[in-house]
């Protein structure tokens, strides 16, 4: 599978999420994602994940909480680390 190009900011927010999952054990919500980096909406957070989707590095099933990594194996090797 060829690398996808992220920019910094939705590096960031995956980075974020990852984090978030491996302490919680859920997924951060819009407002939270927002609130870590300090948006004023929870459409800012919405929009990266929406264009984070078409990158195929995540799914977004429409759900409370529901937005799923594609790549598993990107948050196992965190958690390693």
């Amino acid at each position: 599978m060829s690398r996808v190009k992220l920019t910094t900011k939705q590096a960031d927010v995956l980075r974020y999420m990852a984090q978030h999952i491996l302490k919680l054990g859920y997924q951060p919500t819009y407002r939270e994602i927002g609130n870590h980096f300090g948006w004023s909406s929870p459409c800012a957070a919405q929009h990266h994940l929406q264009a984070m989707e078409k990158k195929g590095v995540v799914v977004i099933t429409g759900e409370s909480r529901a937005v799923l990594f594609k790549w598993r194996l990107w948050v196992r090797k965190r958690r390693t680390a």
